[in-house]
């Protein structure tokens, strides 16, 4: 059965459709549940499970089934990316509250990652406008270069060619 066929069932609570639903969805909960290194597989699986199950009652329409299976994949990729900010600050706050007891290793590791944040900011804010989006597209939001084109209204091929200037330009400043 078509996914947004599946969704409509789901919103009127079809319970049989949902368990089919979670069936044909499995292999993208699975790829992104072991991306999510600061949990254990199955913990990230029943989360990104959840956050599917719980993103249906948004759908309003489910008239194209292309744009519900996107809909379902970025609710799995934003949960994905919330469970790392979580964790991120569980870290950033353990490494304020005990210091002492942080390896140096560890400690190198959040430095750098703080350096890089910086770096990455500064980087980003001298780069035109076009381009700054670009990246914060594909960054923040987790866009590929199809979905950045929709966006911003450009073809693929252009969208493309910005990221390969914006690699040209990382590539001379680490250079430097």
């Amino acid at each position: 059965m078509k996914i947004n066929k599946l969704i409509e069932k789901i919103q009127v609570g079809d319970k049989e459709a949902a368990n089919q639903l979670m069936i044909a969805m499995e292999p993208l909960i699975k790829k992104y549940s072991a991306k999510v290194y600061s949990m254990e597989f199955d913990d990230a699986y029943q989360e990104l499970s959840i956050a599917l199950m719980e993103s249906i009652k948004y759908i309003r329409d489910t008239s194209n089934e292309n744009a519900c299976l996107s809909y379902l994949k970025k609710t799995i990729i934003h949960k994905k990316i919330a469970l790392y900010k979580k964790y991120k600050c569980i870290v950033e706050e353990e490494v304020a509250w005990d210091n002492d007891k942080i390896s140096n290793l560890s400690t190198i590791s959040y430095i750098s990652d703080v350096v890089f944040s910086l770096d990455f900011t500064s980087f980003l804010e001298a780069l035109p406008q076009k381009e700054r989006l670009i990246l914060e597209l594909i960054y923040y939001k987790g866009f590929g270069d199809a979905e950045i084109a929709k966006e911003i209204g450009a073809s693929r091929q252009y969208i493309n060619r910005i990221k390969k200037k914006i690699a040209q330009k990382a590539d001379f400043l680490e250079n430097k």
